[in-house]
């Protein structure tokens, strides 16, 4: 970010044009300086005289922060990264349930979490879709993938899956969160939903 821009920046967030001078001045021509803001330089370098020219410093600096920091780099999604997830659990005797929320990028979502919601019993889980909902809506997803294993040999869906899949796409029309995809995993295969056009 350039000094001026800087120094732009600070007078459209409201910062008196002298203020945003002293500000540029301290951050020695580097942004990240100006990151580096607490409350005892505030003070000690006579910077403002309001707490609530404070609090708008304060916050300047956190936003400065935030932005230099690295974001992660967004985990892909495919069914054999699904199924590579999963495989140690489908050889416990309970079957589970998950959840894969997803971000807008197109075509290619990135995960922004996954999140394990039931734990059922050898051949069944009992599901409400509130609850496959909640952590997509915590990570702030616009889509999910659903993920179920199977604790043996079989992908094949049941007839309760397919039944839970289609409620669960039904729930998410209301909550304007697609569901991509429900795949079941098993020891030696997975199952997609979407690519047999069950959902």
């Amino acid at each position: 970010m350039p000094i001026k821009t800087l120094q732009q920046i600070l007078q459209a967030t409201g910062i008196e044009p002298n203020l945003a001078a002293r500000l540029v001045t301290f951050a020695s021509n580097d942004p990240a300086n100006l990151s580096q803001l607490t409350p005892g330089i505030l003070a000690a370098n006579h910077f403002t005289t309001t707490q609530r020219q404070d609090r708008r410093l304060l916050a300047i600096a956190e936003l400065i922060r935030q932005s230099n920091t690295p974001r992660q780099p967004r985990a892909q999604i495919s069914h054999a990264s699904i199924q590579q997830d999963l495989l140690p659990w489908t050889a416990k005797m309970l079957e589970t349930l998950w959840v894969y929320s997803l971000d807008c990028q197109t075509p290619h979502p990135g995960v922004i979490g996954i999140d394990q919601v039931y734990v059922g019993n050898r051949n069944a889980i009992p599901i409400s879709s509130a609850e496959i909902y909640r952590p997509a809506v915590q990570h702030g997803a616009t889509r999910i993938i659903v993920a179920h294993t199977h604790c043996n040999d079989e992908a094949h869906p049941s007839a309760d899956d397919i039944t839970a899949a289609k409620a669960i796409e039904t729930a998410g029309q209301a909550l304007e969160i697609d569901i991509v995809d429900f795949v079941i995993v098993s020891r030696s295969s997975f199952y997609s939903l979407a690519q047999a056009g069950l959902i």
